[in-house]
């Protein structure tokens, strides 16, 4: 080829692209218009959304109820020797500071409930990994993703309904949480706090109702029932449904070994150990009746 050829040849292609280029930019304006206008569509739903669903709403100050959190008492009565004749309550408690809960209730909650407890932030990502595998494998979650913190959150601040914009706030909160107080005092009120069946809130009050002992007195059997409850303490009511009570609390005593707190022939023997509870009795009826009902 000529450079002549070589030069006409350029020009024919220069002239070719200028007889198309507006075509070629009026589609790309087209389909950078549409992206835009859906793209900001796009936007406007996802924050009506939020707004509706209240998630802009998310104060930290909300937390101050958790953070500041005081435990309730029971109101005991005694007799003029300091023996306690008598108590009365609308909600059973029995308050344990962290240091006092033995620590095979600790391991025991953590093996059932959250084994990440103590690494995470708030949100359990390996756990939501781990939920979403068993739900593809088959078709239910065998292990919750919401951490203790999350459950903490749930439990003060916001309602059980199974929605994305509760699940939103509550990993929020979550998050909050963590950076305001510490991991102890979160397991603390967790631990205190939560309805447990019988009327009992937390684990030292679960003792008292389920077994009749202090939390202190309880054997690795019936520690394992009581971390069992907190998932359903009206499911898995040892009083009314002690079968389906005593399957979880054996998924606990399965839970601790996986995660080297228990040996498999601790497992076998506390599995195979008989649970005998006691329903709770009113004290006040037992003795001093007439002085309490005065």
């Amino acid at each position: 080829m000529t450079l002549h050829n070589l030069i006409e040849a350029i020009k024919e292609r220069i002239l070719t692209f200028r007889q198309y280029r507006p075509l070629h930019f009026k589609l790309l304006s087209i389909i950078l218009g549409a992206t835009l206008l859906c793209f900001l569509g796009s936007a406007i739903a996802i924050y009506s959304w939020l707004d509706t669903a209240g998630l802009f709403d998310i104060d930290d100050s909300k937390l101050d109820v958790i953070v500041n959190y005081v435990h309730s008492d029971n109101s005991l009565v005694f007799d003029k020797n300091g023996w306690q004749i008598g108590e009365f309550f609308s909600d059973y408690h029995v308050f344990y500071p962290y240091e006092r809960i033995p620590p095979a209730m600790v391991k025991a909650v953590l093996s059932i409930e959250d084994r990440g407890f103590f690494e995470h932030h708030g949100i359990d990502y390996k756990a939501i990994l781990r939920a979403g595998v068993s739900l593809l494998k088959t078709g239910h979650v065998r292990q919750g993703a919401s951490t203790i913190t999350q459950q903490v959150v749930r439990n003060f601040l916001l309602t059980p309904e199974r929605k994305i914009s509760r699940k939103i706030k509550e990993a929020v909160f979550a998050i909050q949480l963590e950076r305001r107080v510490s991991k102890e005092r979160i397991l603390e009120i967790y631990l205190n706090a939560l309805f447990l069946g019988q009327g009992a809130y937390g684990v030292g009050a679960a003792a008292q109702r389920h077994f009749g002992k202090s939390l202190e007195e309880l054997k690795p059997n019936e520690i394992a029932l009581i971390a069992g409850l907190f998932q359903s303490p009206t499911r898995f009511n040892p009083h009314k449904y002690p079968k389906a009570a005593q399957r979880r609390q054996i998924l606990v005593l399965n839970a601790m070994q996986a995660n080297g707190y228990l040996s498999a022939a601790e497992v076998k023997k506390w599995s195979a150990e008989p649970l005998v509870y006691q329903a709770p009795s009113s004290m006040n009826q037992n003795i001093a009746p007439f002085f309490l009902d005065a």
